[in-house]
């Protein structure tokens, strides 16, 4: 069964981690139109760059800063072992209001 969704469900979504699941999540969103934004975060500025340049994301950051603070949902799709160390290093990045956060495990 392949579910087709309709219309934004997020304005911007933040994806932690762009290589194969992060990057696949980024493309998929795009195609389907549910998102208004994707902004990468990563580590690699280079690869950052050359996902933007494929249209995988619209924007990256390749630190947590105020970018952050603006989306309305944030997957992280990094190894595991990584991920509590990276949900604290964001938190003084979020903002006050419900967000979604979900992590690929």
């Amino acid at each position: 069964m392949r579910f087709v969704l309709h219309g934004l469900l997020f304005e911007r979504m933040a994806i932690v981690g762009v290589g194969l699941i992060g990057g696949s999540l980024a493309r998929a969103v795009k195609q389907q139109g549910i998102v208004g934004e994707v902004l990468g975060v990563g580590r690699d500025a280079s690869r950052l760059e050359q996902a933007q340049r494929l249209g995988i994301i619209d924007t990256y950051a390749a630190c947590f800063d105020e970018r952050l603070a603006g989306a309305d949902m944030i997957v992280v799709a990094t190894p595991v072992g990584m991920i509590v160390d990276l949900i604290r290093k964001m938190i003084p990045f979020l903002r006050g209001e419900p967000l979604s956060l979900m992590w690929e495990a």
